[in-house]
């Protein structure tokens, strides 16, 4: 989940629920990351088959608009509101095995950036790391992938990531690159 869903992205609005995760295929910076760090911890094919991206806000918005969206004034406020209330709605209707929250605005959305545990800070005092149940799912922060994360946070992330979906699996699930 990232706060904003497709800031710079200026195709149609799609109204249905789309074939694929439409990360795979585009060409901005946090998609071309995001796949990359998915192959290189050996998840991707889980990226390919079975994730969901939801934007815990107003997916459209321009990443310029950011703290527009999340001020306390109206009619931001109650759209955020909507919003993270929809993606909790969600989250609580498809109990994922993990859901992975990209960046501080994200947790901010949700309400959730006080809750995090086990959290780690890069040399700037931005949080790379951090896990916690969401929901009764296990949640584990990103940095967001578009803005300068680290190579090393985002590694740490990425392989809780794993580490929880390898200690879901039965014998008949396999994770594999």
């Amino acid at each position: 989940m990232t706060f904003q869903g497709g800031g710079g992205d200026r195709s149609t609005t799609q109204f249905t629920w789309p074939d694929r995760l439409l990360y795979l295929e585009d060409d901005y910076r946090f998609g071309r990351r995001l796949r990359k760090e998915f192959r290189a911890i050996g998840l991707y094919k889980v990226l390919e088959d079975s994730a969901v991206a939801i934007a815990a806000c107003f997916p459209e918005a321009p990443a310029k608009e950011a703290g527009i969206w999340l001020s306390n004034s109206n009619p931001w406020l109650d759209w955020r509101q909507f919003s993270s209330s929809w993606v909790r709605r969600l989250i609580e209707a498809m109990q994922p095995r993990v859901v992975l929250v990209f960046g501080r605005k994200a947790s901010q959305a949700l309400d959730i950036d006080a809750s995090w545990q086990d959290e780690q800070f890069d040399h700037r005092g931005w949080r790379t790391f951090g896990q916690m149940k969401f929901l009764g799912c296990s949640t584990i922060y990103c940095q967001h992938l578009s803005q300068g994360a680290s190579k090393q946070g985002v590694g740490t992330s990425l392989s809780a990531v794993r580490r929880i979906l390898e200690s879901q699996l039965d014998r008949f699930d396999t994770i594999s690159a």
